[in-house]
């Protein structure tokens, strides 16, 4: 369905990266508002990829539609704006919800402090066994259920923002002036 392909960098809990068209600011934003549903109590007819708002005439915030609720959605913040090559440039940020961040960063600190007091009282006492060290895989554990959903969601989200813009006609190439770069 989707092709997903994850480097480590993208297991950070935040992605920033830019996609450039040859569209003009005024195509490239309406594009994009053309993705993008309002959100609506009792969803009716869903035809866009995308449920959220337009901040401004180029600033956009939403989601990805899906089927179910879910906190652990992305939030999506997307800003057009014009190119250096006569086109335009969509700025994209990705991001965990601002709950999401808390209650993970809550539950981290929790885990790992458990963890290390666990380990550091086996250690005092003497009586260090291999069960004793089994609690310091849960940080591990709560890095893995945070990063890697949000890297193969993040993963889907940018395929389908630069799918809107692939349809637009290729950018002509610079001007060959016969001077040299410097």
């Amino acid at each position: 369905m989707y092709a997903v392909a994850v480097r480590v960098g993208d297991l950070l809990p935040w992605r920033d990266f830019v996609i450039e068209t040859s569209w003009p600011c005024e195509v490239a934003a309406l594009e994009l508002r053309k993705a993008i549903d309002e959100p609506q109590l009792f969803s009716g007819e869903a035809t866009a990829t995308f449920v959220g708002r337009a901040e401004s005439a180029t600033r956009f915030k939403f989601t990805r539609r899906v089927p179910y609720r879910s906190t652990w959605r992305l939030v999506v913040l997307a800003v057009v704006e014009p190119s250096r090559r006569d086109g335009a440039r969509i700025r994209v940020r990705m991001r965990m919800h601002l709950f999401v961040v808390a209650f993970a960063t809550a539950w981290m600190a929790a885990v790992t402090y458990r963890a290390a007091s666990t380990v550091a009282g086996a250690v005092f006492s003497g009586r260090m066994a291999a069960a004793d060290v089994l609690p310091l895989a849960l940080p591990f554990f709560g890095v893995a259920i945070t990063c890697v959903p949000f890297a193969l969601e993040a993963s889907k989200i940018e395929t389908l923002l630069r799918g809107i813009y692939a349809a637009a006609p290729a950018a002509p190439p610079p001007p060959d002036t016969g001077d040299a770069y410097r």
